[in-house]
């Protein structure tokens, strides 16, 4: 599974930040699109360029809004 990013400027700082959390990779700031969640084969997958689990809380959180609203 793969949760795209958008750089922060393409959107507005009304978003809810429970869904759409805000991450900084290298500096810069990116919405993670939560509900463009998808399956993505892992041959389609480039090379790794950051950890996402200092904000692993943050993700969970926005999935469980997603799917069930809590």
């Amino acid at each position: 599974m793969a949760i795209p990013l958008i750089e922060s400027h393409h959107l507005s700082e009304k978003v809810n930040k429970t869904l759409f959390p805000l991450i900084c990779i290298d500096g810069e700031n990116y919405w993670l699109m939560t509900t463009e969640l998808s399956s993505v084969p892992v041959e389609a997958i480039g090379e790794v360029i950051a950890d996402p689990g200092e904000y692993a809380d943050k993700i969970k959180n926005a999935i469980n809004l997603m799917f069930w609203g809590i």
